[in-house]
């Protein structure tokens, strides 16, 4: 029983930090849109963001069959670990990365990398939690374990 809590609690843990990514990302477009894309637009500057903004999303289910694969042969607590570092790395990289007016098109076409490898390791991260999650739950209470690891991307829906 206590090995599930913990595999659920860092399984809800990293999902929850994965999704926060995302969450901050979308905050601060309209930021990022001046730094990254200036243009005398700022439509058009916060429409390329949004479009970086994507590229992740696009990423997410090439890492869901990637690391899925991967789990599946190597074993899934290491695929965990390496989407969480992945995650972690493109995230630091991301802060330090220099803005348009250093680096030119090359900081916005890193930043859109940067961006498709936050979505691959989320996509490696949320599928690989939830079966990792469901492997060590026991046969009556899986749906229970694998309902908490879900939700804790903030999807919490309560029935009255």
């Amino acid at each position: 029983m206590r090995e599930i809590i913990k595999v659920s609690i860092a399984s809800s843990i990293g999902i929850a930090f994965e999704f926060y990514d995302f969450l901050i990302f979308g905050f601060v477009a309209s930021n990022l849109a001046q730094l990254f894309f200036p243009s005398q637009n700022q439509v058009a500057s916060l429409l390329y963001t949004l479009a970086v903004f994507a590229t992740g999303f696009a990423g997410r289910p090439l890492g869901a069959v990637l690391f899925g694969h991967l789990g599946d042969r190597i074993g899934r607590k290491y695929t965990l670990v390496f989407t969480i570092t992945l995650m972690g790395l493109s995230s630091l990289f991301t802060a330090l990365l220099p803005t348009y007016q250093e680096w030119g098109v090359l900081a916005s076409i890193l930043l859109a990398v940067l961006r498709f490898l936050q979505g691959v390791s989320l996509g490696g991260e949320f599928g690989g939690g939830i079966v990792l999650t469901a492997e060590f739950a026991e046969a009556n209470r899986r749906a229970f374990w694998v309902a908490i690891s879900s939700n804790s991307s903030g999807n919490w829906t309560f029935v009255s």
